[in-house]
């Protein structure tokens, strides 16, 4: 089972030590927390908005904000339930991860 608290300590650690400001940090959380719900909604930002408690037109306002473009997302989320792999178990094959950043453009940033 995995201990969140004791990961989340290590990545705030991890943070401290890169010199990254409380306000950057804060940031990346939230720019990868609401990339990882709507990955699992697959990309429905009704689904998502529900999931995190907020109105859709707060988390559409977020995302435009914060630059995460739904569209690259939803075909994110597509692609990956493609995968053999995750067809059968619902896992993504080791080694891939999702992407850290998504761009307005539609693509993953480098």
């Amino acid at each position: 089972m995995v201990n969140l608290k004791a990961e989340l300590e290590s990545a705030v650690l991890a943070l401290y030590r890169n010199g990254i400001l409380y306000s950057e940090g804060l940031q990346a959380f939230k720019r990868q927390f609401l990339i990882q719900v709507l990955l699992s909604c697959r990309g429905n930002q009704v689904h998502a908005a529900r999931q995190l408690g907020m109105h859709r037109n707060t988390l559409s306002r977020t995302l435009q904000q914060m630059t995460i473009d739904p569209m690259a997302i939803r075909r994110e989320a597509q692609r990956r339930e493609s995968l053999p792999l995750f067809k059968t178990t619902g896992r993504l094959p080791q080694g891939l991860r999702p992407n850290e950043r998504w761009g307005a453009a539609g693509h993953p940033a480098p």
